[in-house]
């Protein structure tokens, strides 16, 4: 990603998520023994008004340690959510991904997803202290 994340990237994270945990976000980590292999967190949200309003799951995060990919743990990450939304009554989800991730987007569209938008950005150098 283009993004500079802060030192305290996590801990902002982590604390985002928090206050709705349960109800409208989720967080599943798959482990391997003792040693987390991976984790996926979500959240319920709205589309905007003039798309109708209707609660839709975001998949904001889907992590598998290099070591235990292409172990079905992603497909399985990926399936427990699409559960814990649909028990919720949402319909349709939606996940952002990089697209230089073939390996992750090969996975979303043997799971059933479709590609529906392409995000574009544009950015300028960053100004340097000095």
């Amino acid at each position: 990603m283009l993004v500079d994340l802060p030192e305290d990237a996590f801990d902002r994270w982590t604390a985002s998520l928090l206050p709705m945990l349960g109800r409208f976000t989720c967080v599943f980590v798959a482990e391997k023994g003792e040693e987390l292999a991976g984790f996926l967190a979500g959240r319920v949200r709205a589309l905007p008004a003039y798309f109708g309003g209707a609660q839709v799951g975001f998949i904001s995060d889907v992590y598998v340690d290099p070591a235990h990919r292409r172990t079905g743990l992603g497909r399985q990450l990926v399936s427990t959510a699409t559960e814990w939304f649909q028990s919720l009554g949402i319909t349709r989800l939606e996940l952002q991904v990089i697209v230089n991730n073939p390996a992750a987007r090969k996975l979303y569209k043997d799971l059933g997803w479709s590609e529906e938008l392409l995000q574009m950005v544009w950015q300028t150098e960053r100004a340097t202290d000095g």
